[in-house]
């Protein structure tokens, strides 16, 4: 069955849109998020999953500065 040629038109249309929108958005992940800004800008991964995943259970939890322990 071939499409009407409005509806061919729409497709080519949508594709070419997403082509250039996966293009642009590669182009700033790429320019952006692809590596530091810093060539000395590393951190130790053990500091960083700490970050994310919270303190450790058997660790000493990290407080913020100007809070008091309870």
């Amino acid at each position: 069955m071939q499409l009407p040629s409005f509806d061919r038109r729409l497709a080519l249309e949508i594709t070419s849109v997403l082509i250039v929108k996966c293009t642009l958005l590669w182009l700033a992940w790429f320019a952006w998020f692809s590596h530091p800004a810093a060539k000395d800008m590393n951190m130790p991964p053990q500091l960083v999953r700490q970050q994310i995943l919270g303190a450790p259970a058997s660790g000493p939890a990290l407080r913020t500065p100007g809070e008091t322990s309870r």
